[in-house]
């Protein structure tokens, strides 16, 4: 009785072969098939296990009918990895961007740190940004205009860059102004948490640089000024005149909104910058690095190439000292330290006056105020916000330094024509 009962069913599984076409595993997933249905006592973990053997099956039978299409499936199969790939640089990058910190906190949701950018960029625009602004609105070299039409067309064009300077300034300054304002906002959290997220977005800021630098612009302008009227040259000019009105509107503009910001910033991170003073000095000593490489190399050597000067030639004329007592009186009045040698530090100064526009001495002074303060704001503030919010004394200072990310910051600037913009101000 069983054996008639086998041998119909292996002849209706024949007829069934016969009328109807066979699945996509060809004929020895339909034996199997047939099989299954032969004997319904089978375990649970065999069909499993013979489901994930004809998925196997199907899968190389796909391949071998792609295969035998030749070289328009290796180029499709190319072409998708192209896609692939422009889609990671566009879409995928940009959806890292609305991706969430390992922080789960309010304050780190409402200011963003996932955007922010990551410390080594912030590390090389710290020398970026002085050179940049030194070539843009450094002080003039001392010596006669080029009237000519090259002159002129050379002088256009810096005063358009100055323009297109100050308009990153002022488009990057509005943003941070409506992303501070939307976190003060916010009505899920708590007052302290939203002072908390506004801080680190202040900090967070390439503006906070910009005051530095400005206030450095500012002094370097005033000293170069106070050495020259000091040798009766220049005399009536002003620092607003020196700086041109792009230059003048650009340092105190950034001066009275972002360094006076810098400075309530530093005093809130003021003791966590003490509780972290090992890692205050380190940073320390990558901002020193940066300030002699400015001071050493670019001043010495980069800028008079680049201004085409040279230190034959000095507009101070018979003001310039010629004795030791002279030289001394001239370093004394402009509060210049000097050892035992006046005679060749004034030679020092009168040469970088020359060749940049301002005193060797002017050149330290600028350099310490754009480089060795703002990194302290941008690194110590996230970390003070988290050690005031509680998160603990290593948890805060590694969360912090393990948060940023190249990929999930370069996605934020594909994300936005203002966060290109950001971009470009952070290495100008």
């Amino acid at each position: 009785m069983r054996r008639t009962a086998i041998g119909v069913a292996s002849s209706l599984a024949l007829a069934a072969l016969v009328l109807y076409p066979a699945p996509p595993g060809g004929l020895l997933q339909s034996r199997r098939l047939a099989q299954r249905q032969l004997d319904p006592h089978r375990s649970p973990p065999v069909e499993e296990e013979e489901k994930q053997h004809e998925q196997q099956e199907v899968n190389a039978q796909q391949n071998h009918e792609q295969g035998d299409k030749g070289g328009r499936g290796e180029k499709e199969a190319d072409g998708s990895r192209a896609l692939e790939w422009l889609d990671w640089l566009g879409g995928r990058a940009a959806e890292q961007c609305h991706g969430h910190s390992k922080d789960t906190g309010t304050f780190e949701a409402l200011a963003e740190v996932h955007r922010l950018p990551p410390f080594y960029f912030i590390a090389m625009s710290l020398f970026i940004k002085p050179v940049v602004s030194t070539l843009l609105f450094g002080p003039p070299v001392p010596k006669q205009p080029d009237d000519s039409l090259l002159g002129r067309a050379k002088g256009a064009a810096k005063q358009g860059l100055q323009l297109a300077f100050l308009g990153m300034f002022a488009a990057t300054a509005l943003a941070d102004f409506v992303k501070m304002r939307r976190a003060l906002q916010a009505e899920e959290a708590s007052a302290w948490e939203r002072t908390l997220a506004a801080a680190i977005i202040a900090s967070s800021s390439t503006n906070i640089q910009a005051g530095f630098n400005a206030f450095g612009l500012y002094l370097l302008s005033l000293n170069s000024l106070q050495w020259a009227h000091s040798h009766g040259c220049l005399k009536g000019i002003t620092v607003g005149e020196h700086l041109g009105w792009i230059g003048i509107l650009y340092t105190r503009t950034a001066m009275v909104t972002y360094l006076l910001l810098a400075v309530i910033l530093i005093i809130f991170a003021a003791p966590a910058i003490i509780a972290y003073c090992y890692a205050a000095l380190a940073l320390l000593l990558i901002n020193g690095s940066a300030w002699v490489s400015f001071v050493f190399v670019f001043i010495p050597f980069v800028l008079p190439w680049a201004r085409q000067s040279n230190a034959g030639h000095s507009m101070l004329g018979e003001a310039e000292a010629t004795t030791a007592e002279d030289a001394a009186q001239h370093l004394e009045a402009m509060e210049y330290t000097y050892l035992s040698k006046p005679l060749e530090e004034y030679a020092r100064q009168v040469k970088a006056y020359t060749q940049t526009g301002a005193p060797a001495q002017a050149w330290n002074t600028y350099a310490m105020n754009s480089m060795l303060f703002s990194p302290f704001v941008a690194v110590f503030i996230p970390v003070a916000a988290r050690l005031y919010a509680g998160r603990g004394y290593w948890a805060a200072l590694a969360s912090t330094m393990q948060e940023r990310h190249l990929s999930s910051y370069m996605g934020c600037a594909a994300s936005s024509a203002m966060a290109k913009v950001g971009v470009v101000w952070l290495w100008l």
